[in-house]
């Protein structure tokens, strides 16, 4: 498992202008995205996307309105990152996948962040 931030409405640092250009307040809109593999990447889990909020206007429409029918597992928590509760959640997923997969035991490797739980695994 891997992730990383998208600054969705992060605009580029420099421009190619010949005059002046006004500076704007750079945004810090993001969501934070996780990708998990296994070692000869056979299998490849759903992207994990977490937003500030579960129910986006973009969802409104009937055929979207969860965003998981759309290939990916969403989650949501005040500032956007993978923290215990998400973390649990995956794992939990995660184990429900692996034992519907035929495999009753994997490896996961963690690393000390504090979103990485150590006291149920």
């Amino acid at each position: 498992m891997d992730e990383t931030g998208l600054f969705y409405k992060l605009g580029p640092n420099r421009a190619l202008a010949q005059r002046a250009v006004a500076k704007e307040k750079r945004s810090n809109e993001c969501i934070t995205i996780a990708l998990t593999a296994n070692m000869d990447e056979n299998i490849k889990l759903k992207p994990l996307v977490i937003n500030k909020s579960l129910k986006l206007r973009v969802f409104s429409h009937r055929h979207v309105a969860n965003p998981n029918n759309l290939g990916i597992e969403w989650y949501a928590n005040p500032k956007a990152w993978v923290n215990g509760v998400v973390c649990e959640k995956f794992l939990q997923t995660l184990d429900v996948d692996m034992i519907h997969r035929g495999r009753k035991q994997i490896i996961f490797l963690v690393d000390n962040a504090s979103s990485h739980i150590h006291e149920h695994l």
